[in-house]
């Protein structure tokens, strides 16, 4: 990100060249690992206010990134429900805990997600190339 001036404040010409980036990235075979930068003082200050008043003041919005976000959401909202809160849990656990007691969790966890009816289901619609249906047990 190259906004140091605005601390790297997302604007929607920089977010939609981030979600670019992003995609670019994940349909490259390729790349293993994304590193995002901030240039400047500040890796990312968020959402640009100044944008955000435009937009409330009646200045188009970015379409294109409430569209995004709201895809997103419902990709969240349909997944399984265990594995997302166990991943949550674990990345907050990872702010204060040990490495060593973060992976016995994640292990823990990991075990857990394995006799869900989410794992079942997920396992039987990949034999069938379907989309699964989780239920959130």
């Amino acid at each position: 990100m190259n906004r140091p001036a605005a601390l790297n404040a997302l604007d929607p010409s920089l977010a939609r060249a981030l979600r670019r980036s992003i995609a670019a990235a994940a349909e490259d075979p390729s790349v293993a690992v994304l590193v995002l930068r901030g240039s400047g003082r500040a890796f990312c200050a968020g959402g640009d206010i100044s944008s955000m008043k435009a937009s409330e003041e009646g200045v188009e919005a970015d379409g294109d990134l409430e569209d995004a976000v709201r895809d997103l959401a419902r990709a969240l909202d349909s997944g399984p429900r265990i594995a997302l809160s166990y991943i949550k849990q674990t990345m907050n656990l990872a702010e204060t805990a040990s490495l060593a007691e973060v992976m016995e969790v994640e292990a823990l966890r990991h075990t857990h997600c394995r006799e869900t009816e989410d794992h079942r289901e997920a396992a039987t619609a990949f034999a069938e190339k379907r989309t699964p249906r989780f239920a959130g047990r």
